[in-house]
């Protein structure tokens, strides 16, 4: 239940806990092992109005979650959040994005996830150069991005049962800013060199050469080596 204080609503959270870049579906997964939230707080936090919860996206996309209510309600600062969706990369960057979620298994060890990871043409994780998942280590399904009752009543487990975020989360050491910087630069990569990409003119003597650029980098980018400014 969250509690409301002069009509504020306050969660169990601790202010400034949420890392750059963090995803949604980490960063609820953790809002419900820390709260039992009711449906009417998360119809609130999801603007619901008829569909059932099950609808309701925790992926790269979710249209509707109200931002800037959750980020009151954990304290957090707007500009904190705003890349816990793909919503910054919506238009002509969104087609770079693939659908399926991937993670990095010593980034989940952290409690760490984002969704910059689905980036098409990255298979390794810029911050430990190790192999991106996209599936659970136990069963091989994918990790349910959607809130559904297994998620609201079994945050941070597979349905399988594997765990994957720790319920003492809050007492792991969390990735630094230096740790993070690679995914700074694959930020103002993508949006340096991937907007210059244009598939949708039928005549552009430079598209090939930008799509050759982005896939040079997007391979530079699978070991683990972030390309230059």
């Amino acid at each position: 239940m969250i509690t409301k204080i002069r009509r504020r609503p306050k969660a169990t959270w601790i202010p400034g806990k949420a890392q750059k870049y963090e995803s949604l579906w980490i960063l609820f997964n953790k809002f419900l092992i820390l709260n039992v939230p009711t449906r009417g707080d998360i119809a609130e936090i999801f603007r619901h109005q008829a569909p059932p919860m099950s609808y309701t996206s925790l992926g790269p996309y979710a249209p509707s979650l109200n931002l800037p209510r959750f980020a009151r309600i954990l304290g957090e600062k707007l500009n904190q959040l705003q890349y816990c969706t793909l919503d910054p990369f919506k238009g002509s960057l969104s087609g770079f994005f693939d659908t399926e979620m991937r993670y990095c298994p010593i980034c989940l060890e952290h409690a760490y996830h984002t969704f910059l990871f689905s980036l098409t043409g990255l298979s390794r994780c810029p911050i430990h150069n190790v192999p991106l998942l996209s599936t659970c280590p136990k069963c091989e399904n994918l990790f349910e991005t959607h809130l559904s009752n297994d998620v609201v009543f079994s945050p941070g487990k597979c349905r399988c049962g594997h765990v994957f975020l720790a319920k003492d989360f809050f007492r792991l050491k969390t990735l630094s800013d230096t740790e993070l910087a690679p995914l700074s630069s694959l930020i103002h990569w993508s949006k340096l060199y991937l907007s210059k990409c244009d598939f949708n003119l039928i005549q552009s003597k430079n598209r090939q050469e930008w799509i050759k650029t982005f896939f040079s980098h997007s391979e530079v980018w699978s070991i683990g080596n972030p390309p230059e400014k």
